[in-house]
């Protein structure tokens, strides 16, 4: 026989997870790029956990840019600080909501290193910890960090959780993550493949069974490839990475926008000394001057680069080959990591926009029994719902991407976790 105190705290237990169950959560994700600061504010409705982006906002193209929900105009934002004051300011006008109400803000954190594998709350340790990681990724963390300390300032008492790129690709095994080369660098500094884009890797999973008849068999062997200012592409087994073409760093894999990919590490030493070049020098030119930028010698963006193939520019076409080349080796690369392949999801601002990049990847596929479907291909584009534009032994799929909705996931996740104690 329970009591009256049991009883009453019973119900109070139930009536509190009910409650929780109807509740509609509100979280403000900032993403911070290398040369760009997006925010959004994402509602999600917990019983059925589904999401809506309530208002976007970004600042693009070296902080200099603005949009808003769609509208855009130029304007000089002086830094990433202000940067995201002014979104958070245009958020406020358009939805009317305060800051100050939102249930948490969550970061896009590129890199967690070794010591973060989920979704965590941020506090001065957690927050010293991602300082020492900056480092591994410093075109990104640091920005991020930039945004954390920010909104400690500007978003007081709010609660602020990190969710990282890299946290998706712990499960690839080690004959996959460890490098060839001394066994003690591993166990003693962590030198490893992390793998990047797993927040949109984990995102595309999500949605691709929408996309199938639901008597039909759902694959197990998909290959993502995520092509946008950086490129990469995972194999994903059963729903878990089991490999990918980023590493230790994001700089590995593919030919990506600035980025050379990979490349003969013997090239940096003779490069240096033939130029006189430091690490941080060369890793700069790695960065930020290589990829599509550094072979064509114009831009590093692919719409503008496919303007200029249009136009008979030579190392535009020679650009636009090598990193169609790249992406189809490395497709092929982690098929061979599932021993085989059942689909292949393209995602990014290139993989969702570019028909004419995805047909002359998969032209390259069809050994591996990718059958394109070319005017479907050709009426993908990112501003359509999420489709199959292939039906063959290979599905392929064009998937745009949605890092806030999985952002917002992931905290919401955290947060029902803890009420759950609390109950």
């Amino acid at each position: 026989m329970i009591g009256s105190s049991e009883t009453a705290i019973f119900c109070k237990s139930i009536a509190l997870a009910y409650a929780f169950e109807l509740l509609i959560m509100d979280f403000l994700v900032l993403n911070s790029g290398s040369t760009s600061q997006k925010l959004a504010l994402v509602e999600i409705e917990a019983e059925t956990e589904t999401h809506k982006n309530i208002a976007g906002a970004k600042v693009s193209r070296n902080l200099r840019i603005l949009w808003v929900n769609g509208h855009s105009n130029l304007r000089s934002v002086e830094g990433r600080q202000e940067a995201i004051e002014i979104l958070l300011a245009e958020m406020e006008r358009e939805t009317g909501r305060s800051r100050s109400t939102v249930d948490a803000i969550g970061h896009r954190v590129v890199h967690g290193g070794s010591l973060f594998s989920e979704a965590t709350i941020i506090d001065s340790t957690v927050l010293a910890s991602l300082k020492e990681l900056t480092e591994l990724a410093p075109l990104h963390n640091s920005h991020c960090l930039e945004g954390i300390e920010y909104c400690f300032k500007s978003c007081a008492g709010q609660t602020q959780i990190a969710v990282f790129d890299t946290a998706f690709h712990g499960s690839i095994p080690e004959k996959a993550s460890v490098y060839a080369l001394p066994y003690r660098w591993y166990q003693s500094h962590g030198v490893k493949r992390f793998g990047f884009h797993g927040i949109n890797v984990e995102y595309c999973l999500g949605r691709l069974p929408a996309l199938f008849p639901a008597d039909n068999e759902l694959p197990s062997r998909i290959v993502v490839c995520h092509l946008g200012g950086g490129c990469s592409v995972t194999a994903v087994l059963d729903g878990r990475s089991i490999d990918t073409t980023m590493g230790f760093t994001p700089l590995e894999g593919l030919v990506m926008a600035t980025r050379s990919g990979s490349i003969d590490p013997g090239i940096l030493s003779y490069i240096a000394g033939k130029e006189n070049l430091s690490l941080e020098q060369l890793e700069t030119v790695l960065n930020r001057d290589s990829g599509l930028k550094g072979i064509s010698g114009l831009t590093g963006d692919m719409q503008e680069l496919l303007t200029a193939r249009q136009a008979g520019l030579k190392r535009a076409e020679l650009a636009f080959d090598i990193f169609v080349l790249s992406a189809s080796k490395h497709i092929a690369a982690m098929a061979a990591s599932l021993n085989g392949i059942d689909a292949l999801v393209f995602t990014g601002g290139i993989g969702e926009n570019s028909s004419v990049v995805r047909q002359s990847i998969c032209q390259r596929l069809n050994f591996l029994g990718v059958q394109l479907d070319s005017e479907r291909c050709a009426a993908a584009t990112g501003g359509q719902p999420d489709c199959l534009i292939a039906d063959g032994p290979v599905a392929v799929a064009v998937i745009k991407a949605d890092e806030f909705a999985q952002i917002a996931s992931h905290c919401d996740s955290l947060i029902e976790r803890k009420q759950t104690k609390l109950i």
